[in-house]
């Protein structure tokens, strides 16, 4: 099937092979496969192949007639690698406009051995397990097929961990959530942490929030906005089975740098006195107290507080 540059079906197929019409686009998906300890699952291009020969990728190919984005992943892999991957087992990263298609991109988990391996002999003549060090030494080392998505962009925030940091959007509000409900020392309310509270923050602040996306869903956060002279953080959270492995390091680094590059030069965030374990996180990444002002509010309308314990 092929598409406009919004995405909308053209209402044309084409053949699979030949080359995309100009002004149209396919789509195709690329999916990362990574085990619990983090290590990436990837296969090495056929010999025969025209484009990047013995060259190291991940999962990818094209979206055929009748096939979703997920089938055509769950497809991918089961005709490269010969394993059949649980559907629940991932998750959908971004979709991004390339030159002449659409790659939708996907992250799943699994924890199998080589062995169990079945490569399809005219596409794929090895697999291996690569951490991310490893990875970026076969990008640095040209063996990389560069036509796929930079993995670093994805994966480089927290690089220990089987998760990508990637922008908020308002469709996540159910994950984000259930996980701030479940962190304690989280201050909530019925009205900012609302479903049309967060919706409005995010339409304020779209380029600086930031959710951690694992195989099994969200597993971290933060808010991040600005009102064009200071910027304020909130809800900083990860889940227990991401904790010391980078992953609330590497959200609050993406929320600081979408705040500077919005021109803003200080950030601050509310920690409840209490919260030993929360002052000293925000600490080791470089936050400090002030002891000659007081915090101050109003209240503009009746708002309900609740703090998971």
């Amino acid at each position: 099937m092929l598409y406009d540059a919004e995405r909308r079906p053209l209402g044309r197929l084409m053949v699979r092979g030949e080359p995309v019409p100009e002004g149209c686009y396919a789509r195709s998906v690329q999916v990362w496969i990574r085990d619990g300890a983090g290590r990436f699952l990837l296969s090495r291009r056929h010999a025969d192949k025209p484009a990047y020969p013995l060259c190291w990728e991940t999962v990818g190919g094209a979206v055929i007639a009748g096939e979703d984005s997920l089938g055509a992943a769950l497809r991918e892999v089961r005709e490269e690698l010969g394993i059949a991957l649980a559907p629940e087992a991932g998750t959908f990263l971004l979709s991004e406009r390339r030159a002449r298609d659409f790659a939708d991109v996907w992250l799943f988990r699994w924890e199998g051995a080589l062995e169990a391996l079945t490569l399809q002999p005219d596409e794929v003549v090895g697999a291996r397990w690569a951490t991310y060090g490893e990875l970026c030494a076969i990008i640095d080392a040209g063996e990389w097929a560069e036509a796929l998505y930079d993995p670093r962009r994805l994966f480089g925030g927290a690089p220990d961990a089987p998760a990508a940091i990637l922008p908020m959007r308002a469709e996540d509000y159910d994950a984000i959530a259930a996980l701030w409900r479940s962190t304690p020392g989280t201050g909530l309310n019925d009205v900012d942490d609302s479903r049309e509270g967060i919706a409005r923050f995010l339409a304020r602040n779209p380029s600086t929030c930031f959710v951690a996306r694992a195989p099994e869903g969200v597993v971290g956060t933060i808010l991040a906005g600005h009102d064009g002279r200071r910027g304020h953080l909130y809800h900083a959270a990860v889940s227990p089975s991401m904790r010391g492995r980078g992953v609330g390091g590497a959200l609050v680094r993406a929320a600081l740098d979408a705040l500077k590059a919005e021109g803003i030069a200080k950030a601050a965030i509310l920690v409840f006195a209490d919260n030993e374990a929360g002052l000293n996180f925000w600490r080791a990444h470089g936050f400090g107290g002030r002891d000659d002002v007081r915090y101050m509010a109003v209240g503009l309308r009746p708002i309900v507080k609740f703090d998971p314990k």
